[in-house]
């Protein structure tokens, strides 16, 4: 008898605890039945879609983070710095391993999503993300992008992918140069362009998109094709006062190693303009015209150097 009543105790038991793991596990929206995970797709604001800086689109592999918040903002559910990429250089992303994956909380409150590219481990809200753009090597790894939703998704949305609304929050200047006066096309091949007197740090609160103070004025190197005609770069956003940028371009002919300099006049770099000038380079100084293409719109300007 004794045994027998032991047997029961112990099937409850099971029993309660069988019932009990059907509850309170992650991403589930009611027992024994898994919520689909949330879907991204993104797009970036002052631009056709997907255009980034240089006119490059996004390329396979590239990572953006993603927090789901409160409207605090505050992380929900420990869904912190999430890595999601796109495979195929497209629009729509998705999680870098299984545990990336981000699911609505159960309780159906609603949230919103912040996003940043590109992604760095380890990051939280609280952080100030590092801004440096001195290594212009590959402009698309330093063209920080932000996104932060407003709308509120939960859980009865769940079949609604989250669109990221993604704008530049750096600076991008691009220089179409020619020879002129002295100079031919051939004389520009494997010019080198430089910037100098910039600040070229600063950091982007992942809470609410502000960057900080610029700082740590060093040379820019300019990313300038193979055959001299044009260069670009993805600089901080600040004020500049007259004649304390330069942009010098480096030349080597057949008379040597030239150096043509152009002091750029009092501007506000703006956060997510671009800036496009034309560049004429002679052997009596250098003339520029400045307009403003792409992401949105900036100043321009005009300037001779000898």
């Amino acid at each position: 008898m004794k045994k027998e009543l032991v047997l029961v105790a112990l099937g409850a038991a099971v029993s309660l605890v069988s019932c009990s793991s059907e509850f309170d596990i992650p991403g589930k929206t009611e027992p024994g039945v898994q919520s689909s995970p949330v879907k991204f797709s993104s797009s970036i604001n002052g631009a056709t879609p997907q255009t980034r800086a240089g006119n490059n689109t996004w390329e396979a592999g590239n990572t953006i983070g993603i927090f789901m918040v409160n409207g605090t903002p505050e992380i929900v559910d420990n869904t912190a710095n999430r890595a999601y990429k796109t495979l195929d250089g497209s629009k729509n992303f998705s999680p870098v391993s299984p545990s990336d994956n981000i699911y609505y909380p159960v309780d159906g409150s609603t949230v919103n999503f912040i996003s940043y590219y590109p992604w760095q481990a380890g990051k939280s809200l609280d952080n100030l993300y590092p801004v440096d753009v001195t290594d212009q090597n590959n402009p698309v790894d330093i063209d920080l992008l932000y996104a932060k939703t407003a709308t509120g998704y939960s859980k009865a949305a769940s079949g609604n992918t989250v669109q990221l609304q993604f704008d530049h929050k750096l600076t991008h200047m691009v220089l179409n140069i020619t020879p002129d006066a002295g100079l031919t096309e051939a004389d520009l091949e494997d010019m080198v362009v430089t910037v100098k007197g910039l600040n070229t740090a600063t950091t982007l609160n992942l809470k609410d998109g502000t960057l900080g103070t610029p700082d740590a004025v060093a040379d820019i190197v300019m990313k300038t094709q193979k055959n001299g005609l044009k260069s670009d770069a993805i600089l901080v956003p600040q004020s500049i006062v007259a004649n304390a940028v330069s942009i010098e371009f480096r030349i080597d002919t057949d008379n040597g190693t030239e150096v043509f300099k152009w002091n750029v006049p009092a501007t506000t770099f703006e956060s997510k303009k671009e800036y496009v000038y034309t560049v004429t380079i002679t052997r009596t100084g250098i003339d520029v015209t400045g307009e403003i293409n792409e992401w949105e719109a900036g100043t321009g300007g005009s300037g001779t150097a000898d």
